[in-house]
Parts: structure tokens; C-alpha cells; sequence
């Protein structure tokens, strides 16, 4: 179900949400346990990175960081959008990864979701509860290290530009 953020929102995850949606209606709740959680993960992802990688992320970043935990609690993928669109080669695979582990996660605990969205809001009609939610921990918090590593390595680069900039610039002064 890593289709449901590969857009955050956009027209392939609407139609994974309307397949998960349609099979809902015939009675397969398994389904749309994964569409949720990988729905869910992708802010929840920008979180854990800004919370435990917060010094290599602007103050803006850790503040929607943060805006992103409750966001992704009620199935609001679309906080995860300004990541991606920062560094969409690295974001968007990490993003579908950690969505991946979190539906994969549903499905081998036959977590059942019989509601068609609303986050942890519908967490007293999902069937295997606690199973569910560490599904999504579990994938939110691998993509949030593996972005705080990206991010760590990114403000690494740039600091090492930086330093070779202004060394070349002092050798040209001198």
C-alpha cells in the first residue's frame, strides 16, 4: 500500500483509498487496515525524523514536524507534502518504505479496519488495536530514522561545501 503516499493525497492515493473503500463495502476490512496505516505513516514519518534529528532541520521543519503527529493521527497524509518536496529522490522512497513496513505489519497481524478513514479516531472499531498502532509505529519510526539520516547527511554536505567555498575563497585572497 505504498501507492497511498507515493502523491500524499493526490489522484494514485485516491484511487488505492477508493479500492480500499470498495472492498471495504464487500466486507474485506483487512484491506483498508493497510491503506490506513500507510496513509498514516508518511507525517507521522516527518515527525519521529524532527524529533529525534532535530538539530539538522530548521526550526520550520520541526514545528510542522511536530503539527505532523497530530495530522497523521487522523489520516491526513498531506502534512508530509513539504519533505517530499524538498528532496523528493530521497524523501518519497523513504516515505514508501516506512508505509510499506506499516501495512505489511496490518496484514501479517490481521489487524481489521471496518471504517474508511479517520486515523486513530476509529481506534475503537479496529479489531487487533494495539497491533495496529505498533504496525504504524513500527514503520513510522524506521522512515523517521532513515530521513534523520538523510537530513543529517544533506546539512553534512552542505557544510562541507561551505567550508570548501570559503577555504578556496581565503587561497584566492591570500
Amino acid at each position: 500500500m505504498y501507492v497511498c503516499l507515493f502523491d500524499m493525497g493526490g489522484p494514485i492515493n485516491k484511487a488505492a483509498y477508493v479500492t480500499g473503500t470498495a472492498l471495504l463495502a464487500q466486507g474485506n476490512t483487512t484491506f483498508m487496515a493497510g491503506v490506513s496505516a500507510a496513509c498514516i505513516a508518511p507525517p507521522l514519518i516527518t515527525g519521529f525524523a524532527t524529533l529525534f534529528f532535530g538539530k539538522y532541520f530548521d526550526t520550520n521543519d520541526r514545528n510542522a514536524g511536530l503539527v505532523n503527529f497530530i495530522l497523521g493521527s487522523t489520516h491526513i497524509t498531506e502534512g508530509a507534502i513539504p519533505f517530499a518536496a524538498k528532496d523528493p529522490i530521497r524523501v518519497l522512497p523513504t516515505m514508501m518504505l516506512g508505509s510499506s513496513i506499516a501495512a505489511v505489519l496490518t496484514y501479517m497481524f490481521g489487524v481489521q479496519v471496518p471504517a474508511p478513514h479517520g486515523g486513530f479516531l476509529v481506534l475503537p472499531v479496529v479489531t487487533g488495536k494495539f497491533q495496529w498502532v505498533l504496525s504504524i509505529l513500527i514503520g513510522s519510526i524506521v522512515g523517521g530514522v532513515i530521513l534523520g539520516f538523510i537530513q543529517k547527511s544533506s546539512v553534512a554536505a552542505k557544510e562541507k561545501k561551505a567550508s570548501a567555498e570559503q577555504a578556496d575563497k581565503s587561497a584566492v585572497a591570500e
